[in-house]
């Protein structure tokens, strides 16, 4: 029986995030370890994690996952740009799937319900597809190679919402997944500058990592065109966040 919660982020929300979060760190640990497919190139199902949370809990859960399923293919990639683009679709896939469940076409008791999944988890991509062929840019591969890394990764994308659109459509799945979130609630201001706060600490970890492991001592050139990019994604980021949180506030004080 799904619990009421007044509010997004309670124990059994957190437990499911992080509980999601390691599967996907684990499961892009084993793939991009044991499927190398070319140098600097091997499949990465760290966005199963991603999926099954953005899918059934919405973007601001999604958000946090989907941040620190990055941490791992970022270190092992050297580019922590790929957590905020992980992000992106942490987010995006959540709000088409919380979007999408409110037109009658995809409520649950439509017969096309199950096809809220594949349109969130294909369309919710694209703004990681477009901010990961900016990124592999802007660090300088060949052409050759971002092709390669676009076509494997929206490879991995469709066989992730296959399965997703299979395993989340199980009834005993859907039932634990709705005890642990709870109803739907109403996002805060607090909700926000959590999830902020979950993906600022991914990156600054990443970059702990990065500079721990020496990566800074060799390859220097390399790590400031890096850190510049990054720096650039959590500028989008933070200005995306502050305006969120900007009309939120404004909304609230009109409600009131």
């Amino acid at each position: 029986m799904k619990e009421t919660q007044d509010k997004v982020f309670h124990s059994k929300s957190i437990a499911f995030v992080a509980m999601m979060a390691a599967v996907g760190l684990s499961l892009s640990l084993f793939s991009t370890v044991t499927f190398p497919i070319g140098a600097g190139v091997s499949v990465d199902l760290s966005h199963v994690g991603t999926y099954i949370v953005a899918l059934t809990g919405g973007p601001i859960l999604g958000l946090c996952a989907s941040s620190i399923v990055g941490i791992i293919p970022a270190f092992q990639y050297t580019n922590p740009m790929l957590i905020p683009g992980k992000a992106m679709t942490g987010v995006s896939v959540g709000f088409l799937s919380y979007a999408l469940q409110r037109i009658p076409l995809f409520k649950k008791e439509s017969k096309f319900h199950i096809l809220m999944y594949p349109i969130a988890g294909i369309c919710g991509y694209i703004p990681e597809f477009i901010f990961t062929v900016w990124n592999l840019n802007y660090i300088g591969l060949p052409s050759a190679s971002i092709l390669s890394i676009i076509i494997k990764a929206w490879i991995e994308i469709i066989i992730i919402t296959v399965v997703m659109t299979v395993v989340l459509n199980l009834q005993v799945i859907k039932e634990n997944i709705e005890t642990l979130l709870g109803d739907e609630v109403h996002l805060h201001v607090q909700d926000y500058l959590l999830a902020g706060v979950v993906v600022s600490g991914s990156i600054i970890f990443m970059m702990a990592l990065l500079m721990g492991t020496g990566f800074n001592e060799t390859s220097p050139g390399a790590l400031q065109s890096i850190f510049f990019g990054w720096l650039i994604g959590v500028a989008i980021f933070l200005a995306a966040l502050v305006t969120g949180l900007l009309i939120k506030i404004h909304r609230d004080k009109d409600i009131g």
